[in-house]
């Protein structure tokens, strides 16, 4: 309902009970219209902020799933750099292996090193 439907319903009321009648209940009726308008007025706004809210929600909805999408696939990234990572130490260290030969001779003496 709004105000233009309001001043309808009223003028009914009027014509109804007459000029009189209406005279002694103006104050009263006028009181029942201020509130009921500053109500529809209340709603309103409130209707527009929920759809405002509502809009922000769901560009927030959007951009919390790219960010998931985007953390999903910076760590599977650096996963997969660690894992490569490990195998390349894992690798240079077994060439990297220090054999007693390398420092005994067949008698038993230490080789100077070159």
């Amino acid at each position: 309902m709004d105000e233009s439907q309001l001043d309808e319903l009223f003028n009914n009321v009027k014509e109804k009970i007459g000029e009189e009648n209406y005279a002694l209940i103006s104050d009263d009726v006028l009181n029942i219209r201020s509130g009921l308008i500053t109500q529809i007025n209340n709603s309103k706004e409130k209707d527009n902020k929920i759809s405002e809210l509502e809009k922000k929600r769901e560009e927030l909805l959007i951009a919390n799933g790219n960010l998931f999408q985007k953390i999903q696939f910076d760590q599977n990234q650096a996963n997969k750099s660690n894992d490569n990572s490990f195998l390349n130490n894992l690798q240079q260290k077994e060439k990297q292996k220090i054999e007693l030969s390398d420092f005994i001779d067949e008698k038993g003496g230490f080789i100077n090193a070159k």
